[in-house]
């Protein structure tokens, strides 16, 4: 009896000290201190020091263009990026390198940034390129402006490649005015439920252009449709 005593107590010592190492550990915030490319408390430095669920802001001084001059900002992982305003601070290419690029396999929220001047040269996404080759990657933009980017592939202001079933990136991207084109495929099926393709915010009607049909034996329809500007 005295031994089952002494395992049950070493058992609950265990769970406590488990218990409380997961209470320690939470998502931090992360503030951006100066409008350097790189370097302490730069944008740069944030995002390389930050862990997957952290959130990146910037101080009240920080306002006007962060130029990025080295190389384009890599984002590895699951983060939120969350600006003062997109006329308060923006985050410029320079016309010689992509701004953000976000790796697959990772959910990140960008907002209240001005993302502009990036050149991808002959690779995809001038502005921002959501890396989907490993098969996903979520990326939300809120209160951004993207513009006067370049790519000469595809992709000036965004890539996404293509929006495989991301339906948070297309309604962001459908609510900035950045969708050209809809490939949408309507099966035959009923479910009573699921998420909105589309967002609910308050605009103007978006026309659509029917561009290419297709219907396929087991009932499925391609629909693709332009948007009319």
């Amino acid at each position: 009896m005295k031994a089952n005593m002494t395992t049950f107590k070493l058992l609950a010592a265990l769970l406590f000290a488990a218990t409380l190492s997961v209470s320690n550990v939470h998502a931090s915030t992360i503030t951006v201190m100066n409008n350097n490319d790189s370097g302490p408390n730069s944008l740069r430095d944030a995002i390389a020091t930050a862990s997957a669920g952290d959130m990146i802001q910037f101080a009240a001084a920080v306002t006007g263009v962060i130029t990025l001059t080295s190389s384009e900002l890599l984002i590895n992982k699951s983060i939120t990026i969350s600006g003062p305003g997109a006329n308060i601070l923006a985050v410029d290419g320079n016309h010689a390198r992509r701004v953000f690029h976000i790796t697959s396999g990772n959910t990140v929220t960008i907002s209240g940034l001005s993302i502009t001047n990036g050149n991808a040269g002959n690779s995809f996404g001038g502005g921002i390129f959501n890396d989907i080759s490993g098969g996903s990657a979520t990326l939300t933009l809120s209160n951004c402006t993207v513009s006067g980017n370049r790519a000469a592939s595809i992709g000036g202001g965004i890539c996404n490649v293509a929006v495989h079933g991301s339906a948070t990136l297309g309604q962001s991207l459908a609510d900035a005015g950045l969708v050209d084109r809809y490939h949408l495929l309507v099966f035959p099926l009923l479910l009573g439920a699921g998420k909105r393709l589309f967002s609910e915010a308050d605009k103007d009607a978006t026309r659509l252009k029917l561009v290419d049909h297709a219907a396929y034996s087991n009932g499925i329809q391609k629909q693709v449709f332009d948007v009319v500007r």
